[in-house]
C-alpha cells in the first residue's frame, strides 16, 4: 500500500513537471516569433526611413509581433496608401504591433503606424524638397 502511494505521488509530480516544461516550450516559441518579426520590424523601419521619400513609394511592411507573419495590410502598401486605410484595418495592424493606448482617432492611429513604419520624416522631406 505503501508503495502505491509513493508511486502515485511520484507520478503527480513528474506530470506537473511536464506541464511546465510544455508551457516553457510554449513560451520561448513565442518568444522566438517575437524576436524574428522585432528583428525583421527594425530592418524594415530603416528601410522605409532611408528609402521612402515619396508618397508613391513601396514601403517594406511590418510583422506582426505575435505571428511573425508580415501584416497583411500593409503588404504592397505605398506611404500615401496609409491615408486610405479604414478604422478596423488601422486598429488591425495596430493590434498585431502589439501597441495600446492610441486614442480613438485614425489620424492618430495613422501617425502611429508611420511612425512604426519609420516613415515620420517623409512630410518634413517634402516640404523641402
Amino acid at each position: 500500500m505503501l508503495v502505491r502511494v509513493v508511486v502515485h505521488k511520484i507520478d503527480k509530480v513528474t506530470e506537473a513537471f511536464e506541464s511546465r516544461i510544455r508551457s516553457l516550450d510554449e513560451y520561448m516559441e513565442e518568444l522566438e516569433k517575437y524576436m524574428i518579426a522585432s528583428n525583421e520590424n527594425s530592418m524594415a523601419r530603416f528601410y522605409n526611413f532611408s528609402y521612402c521619400r515619396r508618397k508613391e513609394d513601396q514601403l517594406e511592411p511590418l510583422r506582426s509581433l505575435k505571428t511573425s507573419e508580415i501584416i497583411p495590410e500593409l503588404e504592397n502598401m505605398t506611404s500615401g496608401g496609409l491615408y486610405n486605410l479604414r478604422s478596423e484595418q488601422l486598429d488591425s495592424i495596430l493590434d498585431a504591433l502589439t501597441i495600446k493606448d492610441v486614442p480613438d482617432n485614425d489620424n492618430l492611429k495613422r501617425r502611429r503606424i508611420r511612425l512604426a513604419c519609420g516613415i515620420v520624416f517623409q512630410d518634413v522631406r517634402e516640404l523641402l524638397g
